[in-house]
C-alpha cells in the first residue's frame, strides 16, 4: 500500500478487534490511520502556498463537509484568525483590515461574511 510500511501481527489483531466491535462499518487499524494522516498532510495546502481566488473559495466551501476542519489529522491548527467576528457583529463602524499580504483571503472571507 505504501513504500516502506510493514504491517505486523499487532496490526492484524487490532483490525480483527475493530471488525468484531463495529460490524458493517469501515474500520482501519491505527497504523493505517497514521499513514493516511501523514499522506494527507503532505498533499495539503501549506503555509506560504500561493492560492488563486478559485482555490480559496473551493477550500472554504468544502470546510463544512469536513468532520474536524479546525485541525489536521495530526492535531495541528488549519486556520489563522484574520479578524474578530465579535467586533464585526457588535459595531457597524468597525473596519476589517487584512494582515500583511493576506488580502485575497481577506476579501474572500469578507465576501462570505457579507453574503
Amino acid at each position: 500500500m505504501s513504500k516502506d510500511i510493514i504491517f505486523g501481527v499487532k496490526d492484524l489483531e487490532e483490525l480483527i478487534f475493530l471488525l468484531s466491535e463495529r460490524p458493517g462499518e469501515m474500520v482501519r487499524c491505527s497504523h493505517i490511520r497514521n499513514m493516511f494522516a501523514s499522506r494527507a498532510c503532505r498533499k495539503s495546502v501549506m503555509i506560504g502556498d500561493a492560492l488563486s481566488r478559485q482555490q480559496m473559495e473551493r477550500i472554504v466551501k468544502h470546510m463544512g463537509d469536513i468532520e474536524q476542519p479546525w485541525n489536521c489529522p495530526h492535531g495541528r491548527p488549519t486556520m489563522r484568525h484574520l479578524f474578530d467576528l465579535s467586533k464585526v457583529q457588535s459595531s457597524q463602524s468597525y473596519t476589517m483590515r487584512p494582515k500583511s499580504n493576506q488580502s485575497n483571503l481577506y476579501k474572500l472571507f469578507r465576501k462570505a461574511y457579507n453574503s
